[in-house]
């Protein structure tokens, strides 16, 4: 399988990120959802979570801010699951660029995960 690395952490070394959009949440909560989205997302990446496991990110990812909901749109797209695809596919016209480029790798994953579900190869050859 193919795995994406999650490299973006953007909170400080305090645990707070300078992100102005994060300013209505307190320092420590923000801090704390962000760990927790990043451990779901390292365990991604070791283990294929099912879709049902991380539906409630999917159900409420428009709550979430531009920094968290690329956690979420990588942990979608990590499931494999197509049912995903048209939750994912709404923040392709997102106004951050980093979700709209998240977005599109977990469209690029699920449309991946049909090939191999095929047989295929990434050259289209079995």
């Amino acid at each position: 399988m193919y795995w994406r690395r999650v490299a973006w952490r953007r909170t400080t070394p305090s645990g707070w990120s300078s992100d102005s959009s994060w300013s209505r949440y307190p320092p420590r909560a923000c801090a704390v959802r962000e760990s927790a989205l990043h451990a779901v997302c390292i365990a991604s990446t070791h283990y294929q979570l099912p879709y049902r496991v991380v539906e409630a990110l999917a159900v409420g990812a428009d709550a979430f801010e531009p920094v968290l909901l690329r956690y979420v749109l990588f942990i979608l797209g990590a499931t494999y699951d197509r049912v995903v695809l048209p939750v994912v596919e709404r923040y392709l016209r997102h106004p951050d660029p980093e979700v709209r480029r998240e977005a599109a790798e977990a469209v690029d994953e699920l449309g991946r995960s049909r090939e191999f579900a095929r047989g295929e190869s990434r050259t289209g050859r079995p």
